[in-house]
């Protein structure tokens, strides 16, 4: 049975908490010295909840950035309605296999990094057989089937990882 939180964290608290784990994607993303740190169960939810797609997107970029945050998808599944963990699901989904396949690139920018746990992608009927980039297609078509929406998910998912890949590697030249 799922257990609401009593109170959802909200666009500001979202932001100010990427901030703090160096996530500078996300547009007015900024750091507060006063925030509250969220824990990650409950930034996760409220990233599932919040209406915008560039909140549903940091998703992709937080699990690729900090893959550690995987251990906390059962709580946050706990705090969110059926259809928010569906999303969740398929975003973190998306997020193992935007891994897969920028492995080497993430390795050269995040070397300690960890490989997320594929949890759900046998849930979506993906072909275990096929290649990452074809897999990611499939989930992209489930998306679009699942959400009833007629959303370029295959190209929202490689803007996550494209966003990010282009920050890690303007920071690696400017401490170089």
């Amino acid at each position: 049975m799922m257990q609401q939180v009593e109170r959802v964290a909200s666009e500001r608290e979202l932001l100010a908490e990427l901030a703090a784990r160096n996530l500078h994607v996300v547009i007015g993303s900024q750091s507060s010295a006063n925030a509250v740190r969220l824990p990650s169960d409950v930034l996760l939810a409220g990233l599932v909840q919040h209406e915008e797609a560039r909140l549903h997107l940091a998703l992709i970029t937080l699990f690729l950035y900090q893959p550690e945050t995987a251990t906390a998808v059962p709580a946050a599944l706990r705090q969110i309605s059926q259809g928010q963990q569906l999303s969740l699901k398929l975003f973190f989904t998306a997020a193992v296999l935007l891994q897969q396949i920028h492995g080497e690139q993430l390795r050269q920018y995040l070397p300690n990094q960890q490989l997320l746990p594929d949890l759900f992608a046998a849930s979506f009927g993906l072909d275990a057989a096929a290649s990452p980039q074809a897999q990611l297609q499939q989930l992209s078509v489930c998306h679009r089937e699942l959400g009833g929406d007629k959303a370029n998910w295959l190209g929202s998912y490689q803007y996550a990882a494209e966003r990010l890949l282009t920050r890690l590697a303007k920071e690696a030249a400017w401490a170089a």
